[in-house]
C-alpha cells in the first residue's frame, strides 16, 4: 500500500494495484472530498467551527476513450444536512430528531409533518434568480474541489443537480411513531437500537477499535437516521469511516494527525486512544477543557479554576494549571525535560499524593479528548456524563465548611468533586455511582487517615441537615437516627 500526505500531514492518497482512495482536506484540517477507485465520491461542508454541516454521496458516470476513462459527470444519489445537532434532513426532505441525557445521545425520531411556512417557503419563486446563481457558483468549486480526487485520466466536467426537496409531499402531522432508543456499551458504542415496542431493530459487534464485525440490519433506515455506531460516532456508509468532529477516523487510526500532536510527542499522532480503545474514547478526536469555569470566574469575579488547579495539585502531588490556546484555557501540568510530570516528594523522597488520581489526570489532559467543565447553577448539584463535567461550586463549599470530627476539607473539595464527576464521563470510564464511590475511597486512602472513607452514597437527613458519614461510627450513628458526635468523621451541610 503505498501513501501520500499533504503539508498538515493528513491523508492524501492510499492505493495498491487493487484498489486506491483519494482525499482532499482544507486549510483547516477538515476533509472536504473523498474518492473511492474513482467511482465513488463524496463531498463535505463545515461551519465556522469546523463543525459538519453536510455529506453529499456521488454516483459517478463514464466516458471512456480507447477503454480510458476521459470524461466524468457526477450525479448526487444521497444528500445529508446537519443543522444542529438535534436534527438532520436527508434529500428528501424527511428529518430525525435526536434526544440527549446530557451529552449522550439515547434516542432518534423520525419526523412527520410540516408547516404552512415551511411548504411555502420550499416552493417559493420570489428569489430563484439569486438561488440559481449561487447553485451555479457552488457547483463549480465542487467540481474543482472534487477534481483534486479523482485518478489519473479523471476530469470532471459537471455534477448534475437533483430536484429540490418535496417538503410538500410529508405527512400532516400528527403522532410520530417511528421512535428508536439507543443501548450503548461502557464506551458509549451503539450495541442495539430497539423501536417504541422494543423490538430489536438495529445492532452491532465491534473489534476492539471500532471495525463492524457484524451488522443486524445493513439497510436499516437507510439516510434517515445516520449510522452512529462505535463511540456513538456516525459512520459514513460512503467512506467506511467515522465522523469525529476533529477528525475522520478509519480503524484502527485516524487519518489526520492530532491538533494537539507537538504537545505529545511520544504519543503517535494518527494512533486512537493511545492505542488503549477497550478502556479509552475519543469523543472529538482532540483532548480538560475549562474555558466555561474560566469565563464564570470572569463574570463573577470569582476563582474556582484556581481553586480546581490548587485542589488537584494537593491530591495528585502534580504542579496543575492551565495554559491557554487558540482562545481556549486547558488543564495542564508540569513536566521535565523529558515529558514526565514533576511530582513534589516529602523529606524521605516518597512521592506525595494519591498515585491513582495523578494517572486520572494524566489521562484526562494527556489523552486526545476534550471533557468540557463548566459551573452549574448553585443548588442543581455537580454533574458528570459524556464529555462534560458540571461543578456545583455551592454545594462543594458547603461540604468543605461542612467537615467534622477531623475530617480534611479536601475530602469532599473541588478536586475530589471533579474526579468523582470525571469516573462518570467516557473518558473516565462511565462508571456507575455505586462503582465511583469505592474508586475515590481507594483515592482516599492514599491520601491518608484525615480524608477518612465514604460510607454512603446518598446523603443521610436529620434534623434539618444533609450528612454524609465517612466512618463506621458516624454511619452507625445516622442509621439510628442519632446526629454523630465530634470524635466522628462527617460532613453536616
Amino acid at each position: 500500500m503505498d501513501y501520500d500526505f499533504d503539508i498538515n500531514g493528513s491523508l492524501r492518497r492510499k492505493e495498491n494495484v487493487d484498489e486506491s482512495e483519494f482525499y482532499l482536506f482544507n486549510t483547516f484540517g477538515c476533509m472536504k472530498a473523498y474518492s473511492f477507485e474513482g467511482e465513488r465520491f463524496g463531498y463535505y461542508g463545515y461551519d465556522a467551527s469546523g463543525e459538519r454541516t453536510y455529506k453529499i454521496d456521488f454516483d459517478a458516470t463514464f466516458s471512456k476513450e480507447n477503454g480510458v476513462i476521459a470524461v466524468q459527470s457526477l450525479d448526487i444519489e444521497k444528500m445529508m444536512l446537519y443543522p444542529n445537532g438535534y436534527m438532520n434532513i436527508n434529500q428528501s426532505g424527511e428529518y430525525t430528531k435526536h434526544y440527549y441525557a446530557d451529552a449522550l445521545r439515547i434516542a432518534s425520531k423520525i419526523g412527520s409533518g410540516f408547516t404552512g411556512n415551511l411548504c411555502d417557503s420550499a416552493t417559493a419563486t420570489y428569489y430563484s434568480g439569486y438561488l440559481n446563481a449561487r447553485i451555479t457558483f457552488q457547483s463549480d468549486f465542487m467540481v474543482d474541489e472534487l477534481n483534486e480526487v479523482v485518478v489519473p485520466t479523471q476530469n470532471i466536467q459537471q455534477i448534475n443537480p437533483m430536484p429540490y426537496p418535496t417538503f410538500c409531499n410529508l405527512d400532516s402531522g400528527g403522532q410520530e411513531t417511528n421512535l428508536f432508543f439507543y443501548h450503548p456499551d461502557h464506551l458509549g458504542s451503539t450495541g442495539v437500537v430497539t423501536d417504541n415496542n422494543a423490538n430489536v431493530t438495529q445492532g452491532f459487534i465491534y473489534s476492539p477499535f471500532g471495525e463492524l464485525i457484524y451488522e443486524h440490519n445493513p439497510a436499516w433506515e437507510n439516510n434517515r437516521v445516520p449510522k452512529y455506531a462505535f463511540n456513538a460516532k456516525e459512520l459514513d456508509e460512503e467512506n467506511g469511516m467515522y465522523y469525529y468532529s476533529a477528525r475522520y477516523y478509519a480503524p484502527p487510526t485516524f487519518i489526520s494527525r492530532d491538533p494537539m500532536f507537538e504537545k505529545y510527542p511520544s504519543i503517535n499522532p494518527y494512533s486512537y486512544c493511545r492505542n488503549n480503545p477497550v478502556l479509552f474514547i475519543d469523543p472529538t478526536g482532540m483532548e480538560g477543557e475549562v474555558t466555561d469555569l474560566v469565563l464564570a470566574d470572569q463574570s463573577k469575579g470569582t476563582n474556582h479554576t484556581q481553586e480546581l488547579t490548587t485542589s488537584l495539585s494537593e491530591i495528585t502531588g502534580m504542579n496543575v494549571t492551565t495554559e491557554t490556546r487558540n482562545g481556549k484555557t486547558f488543564l495542564s501540568y508540569e513536566k521535565d525535560a523529558n515529558g514526565k510530570p514533576i511530582i513534589r516528594t516529602d523529606e524521605n523522597g516518597n512521592s506525595v499524593g494519591s498515585e491513582t488520581a495523578r494517572g486520572m489526570i494524566q489521562n484526562l489532559i494527556d489523552n486526545t479528548d476534550i471533557v468540557n467543565v463548566s459551573q452549574v447553577p448553585d443548588g442543581k448539584g455537580s454533574k458528570g456524563g459524556g464529555n462534560q463535567i458540571g461543578l456545583d461550586v455551592s454545594q462543594i463549599q458547603g461540604f468543605m465548611n461542612g467537615t467534622q470530627g477531623g475530617l480534611n476539607k479536601e475530602t469532599m473539595g473541588y478536586g475530589m468533586v471533579f474526579l468523582h464527576e470525571f469516573l462518570h464521563t467516557g473518558l473516565g470510564g462511565n462508571l456507575s455511582d455505586r462503582d465511583v464511590v469505592p474508586k475515590m475511597n481507594g483515592i482516599r486512602g492514599q491520601l491518608g487517615a484525615d480524608f477518612g472513607q465514604r460510607m454512603s452514597y446518598e446523603t443521610i437527613p436529620l434534623g434539618g441537615y444533609n450528612y454524609m458519614p465517612f466512618d463506621s461510627g458516624s454511619k452507625s450513628y445516622l442509621g439510628k437516627g442519632i446526629s454523630p458526635g465530634s470524635f466522628n468523621m462527617f460532613i453536616r451541610y
